[in-house]
C-alpha cells in the first residue's frame, strides 16, 4: 500500500486578503492590475510582464515555506458559474515561530498546478521544491493550449496569478512543469516524448530541445534528465543522491534503490530492475535490508545517508560506500511523537523540519540531527479552525499542505 497524505487543513495568519471577485490580489491587500485596466487618456494599461521577482518575493533566510492549493476552490473572475484553483504559499520564520509572509493567487480559468493541484500523495522533496522558481515568484503549471485543446506548460505569478505564455508542445495528460532547482528555467515533457526548457528571465529566448525523455515525464537532477527508473516508480519520487550517480524510489511495495548506469529491466529500455531496500513484493534486497521499515524515500542527508518516510517516523537509512549492502538504520522520532507528513533539510544540514499531527492538530516541527534530539513544534496549525481572510467556496475540499523547503 503506498503511503498516503494526512489531510491537514491550515488555519491562516493571513497578511494578504482574497475577494473572489477580482482575478487575485497584492500581498498588501490591494487588488492586482487587471488587463482590462486603462492608462492616461483612456488607452489600455500595459502589464508588467509575468518574469523572476515580479511582484516581491515570500522567501528569505531562516524561512520556512508550506503551500497548498485549494482545488476549484473560488469563484472564477471571467466565467459565470466557473471555478479556479487558488494557491497559497505560505512563510514562517523557524526562529520565532510565526507566520511572516504569504501570497495567495486565484489561477486563471482552466489552469492548474498538477503537482501542487493534484489528488495528495507521496513525492520527494525535490519535486516539491521544482515546483516553484529560485525566488519563490513563479509556480510551475499548465494552462489550456491554442484553441483550447489539450495542456501546455507556463508559469503563474505568486503575487497576482497571471500566467507567461503557453509554452510550445502539448504536455501529456496529466502531467505539468517544473524548475530546475536554484533557477528559473521552466522544464516540461511534450507529448511527442522530447524534453524542452525555458529560461523565463528571458521570456523572448527561444526554448531548447533538451532531447527523448524516458517515459512520459522525467526526473530532473540539476540539468540532467533522469535516465531510467523502476517500472513502478514515478518521477517525481525519484530521489537522486549527491554525485548523481544512484537514486532511490518507491517501487514493488516498498523503498528501492538503483544506479543510473544499471541495464535495461525486460519492460522496456526506460526501465530498470532495482534492489529493495527493506520490505517489497518481490526483487532481491540489499543485505541489511531486514532493519529497514516499510517505507517512502524523502531525500538524501548526505552522499550515502538516505530518510526515509514510515507511517510514522523518519528513519536514517545508512548504506556502504559502494552501496551494497545497508550498514545500520536509526528512527529519528520519538515513539510518541507526532505523526511526520513531510520533511525538508536545513540550509546547513544539521537539522530537519517536517510536518507533523499529534492530538488532532497540526504542526511545524524542528528536529535537529544530533543523538537523543527530540522534535520541537515551531508553530501550531491548527486544521479544525475557520480560515480567515478566504472566500473559498462552500464544500471544497480544502487543498493538502506541502512542506516546500528551509531557506
Amino acid at each position: 500500500m503506498r503511503r498516503r497524505f494526512l489531510g491537514v487543513r491550515l488555519a491562516v495568519l493571513p497578511v494578504a486578503v482574497l475577494l473572489a471577485a477580482v482575478p487575485a490580489c497584492r500581498a498588501d491587500g490591494g487588488a492586482a492590475p487587471a488587463a482590462s485596466g486603462s492608462g492616461p487618456g483612456g488607452a489600455a494599461a500595459p502589464l508588467a510582464p509575468v518574469v523572476p521577482g515580479a511582484g516581491g518575493s515570500i522567501a528569505g533566510p531562516g524561512r520556512l515555506l508550506v503551500a497548498w492549493c485549494d482545488r476549484w476552490g473560488v469563484a472564477s473572475p471571467t466565467t459565470a458559474d466557473g471555478k479556479a484553483d487558488l494557491v497559497t504559499v505560505q512563510a514562517v520564520v523557524a526562529a520565532e515561530g510565526r507566520v511572516s509572509d504569504e501570497r495567495a493567487a486565484v489561477l486563471p480559468d482552466g489552469a492548474t498546478a498538477p503537482g501542487l493541484c493534484g489528488p495528495p500523495r507521496y513525492t520527494a522533496a525535490a519535486a516539491e521544491r521544482q515546483r516553484f522558481n529560485a525566488d519563490f515568484t513563479l509556480l510551475a503549471g499548465t494552462v489550456p493550449g491554442p484553441g483550447g485543446s489539450g495542456r501546455a506548460a507556463a508559469a503563474f505569478a505568486l503575487a497576482d496569478g497571471r500566467a507567461t505564455a503557453a509554452e510550445p508542445g502539448a504536455v501529456p495528460d496529466g502531467r505539468g512543469a517544473l524548475f530546475r532547482t536554484g533557477s528559473s528555467v521552466l522544464w516540461w515533457a511534450t507529448a511527442d516524448g522530447r524534453a524542452a526548457s525555458h529560461d523565463l528571465a528571458a521570456p523572448a529566448a527561444a526554448p531548447v530541445d533538451r532531447g527523448a525523455v524516458p517515459g512520459p515525464d522525467f526526473a530532473l537532477d540539476g540539468d540532467r534528465i533522469w535516465p531510467a527508473r523502476p517500472l513502478e516508480t514515478k518521477a517525481d519520487e525519484v530521489v537522486v543522491a549527491p554525485g548523481g550517480e544512484v537514486a532511490a524510489g518507491f517501487a514493488d511495495g516498498g523503498a528501492v534503490l538503483w544506479h543510473r548506469g544499471d541495464p535495461a529491466s525486460s519492460y522496456g529500455p526506460r526501465y530498470v530492475e532495482p534492489v529493495r531496500i527493506g520490505r517489497g513484493d518481490r526483487g532481491g534486497a540489499l543485505p541489511g535490508s531486514e532493519r529497514v521499515p516499510w517505507c517512502t524515500p524523502r531525500l538524501w542527508l548526505d552522499g550515502r545517508t538516505l530518510l526515509c518516510a514510515s507511517e510514522d517516523n523518519l528513519d536514517r537509512v545508512v548504506f556502504t560506500a559502494d552501496f551494497t549492502a545497508v550498514e545500520r538504520v536509526e528512527q529519528l522520532l520519538p515513539a510518541d511523537g507526532p505523526r511526520p507528513t513531510d520533511a525538508v533539510l536545513s540550509p546547513d544540514g544539521h537539522a530537519l523540519a517536517f510536518l507533523g499531527v499529534r492530538y488532532g492538530e497540526a504542526a511545524l516541527y524542528r528536529l535537529d540531527l544530533a543523538p537523543g534530539a527530540r522534535p520541537v513544534a515551531v508553530v501550531g496549525l491548527p486544521f479544525t479552525a475557520p480560515v480567515r481572510g478566504r472566500a473559498v467556496l462552500p464544500g471544497t475540499d480544502r487543498g493538502t499542505p506541502r512542506l516546500i523547503a528551509w531557506l
